[in-house]
């Protein structure tokens, strides 16, 4: 299921806290996931209409939340499944919450962190780009012997056209690895 739709960590931290607050104030389990289901769009609103029916049918959340299959994290589960054990749905789901608001921060200080060194690779990769062309329109023009800057003999746009495939064969591995 590596293209099977999953849910946000920004809708699935809402999601918990919109049900812990509604649980805990006494709503019942089957109305919070119907009221949840009309609210939800796309993807996430198939999956809670799911839910909402097998809690409806009598069958536990949790296995109503195990058959949506991927869509919703593994934790999320498992939470689901000790909450209803325990008896406290409301306050797991809350922690759920405050977890994936955390994450939330967590990778928006990681992004935040990593931008401008992203930022410096691009240019870099780009001025060496360039470099490896200007070099080879310099030599046609010029008329002299080849300028080999970098020393693995890319020059001009024969040059560029390797470099541009070398980039285009690792950038691919990265995404695939």
């Amino acid at each position: 299921m590596l293209f099977s739709p999953r849910v946000g960590t920004k809708a699935l931290a809402g999601l918990c806290h919109r049900l812990s607050t509604v649980l805990e104030a006494g709503i019942d389990v089957r109305t919070a996931w119907t009221r949840e289901a009309e609210r939800a769009r796309g993807p996430l609103r198939r999956n809670l209409l799911d839910i909402s029916h097998g809690v409806d049918q009598g069958r536990s959340l949790a296995e109503a939340v195990a058959d949506c299959g991927d869509f919703f994290p593994p934790l999320f589960g498992e939470m689901i499944a000790i909450a209803e054990q325990t008896g406290h749905l409301d306050g797991v789901l809350a922690q759920l919450a405050d977890h994936y608001e955390n994450q939330i921060k967590m990778q928006r200080i990681f992004w935040g962190a990593i931008a401008w060194p992203l930022v410096q690779l691009g240019l870099a990769i780009l001025i060496v780009g360039f470099l490896i062309w200007i070099t080879g329109w310099i030599r046609s023009s010029g008329g002299g012997p080849s300028i080999d800057i970098l020393g693995f003999g890319l020059v001009g746009d024969r040059g560029l056209a390797i470099y541009v495939t070398f980039l285009a064969i690792v950038g691919t591995l990265v995404f695939l690895v």
